[in-house]
């Protein structure tokens, strides 16, 4: 990871991901 991003960009980032491994938890949930 060579780019440097914007603290508020990782942020973003991480609770995008966060947002959407819980999205996929919920719905692999039988």
């Amino acid at each position: 990871m060579g780019r440097r991003l914007p603290i508020k960009a990782k942020e973003l980032l991480e609770k995008s991901k966060e947002s959407c491994l819980l999205a996929v938890d919920i719905y692999n949930k039988p």
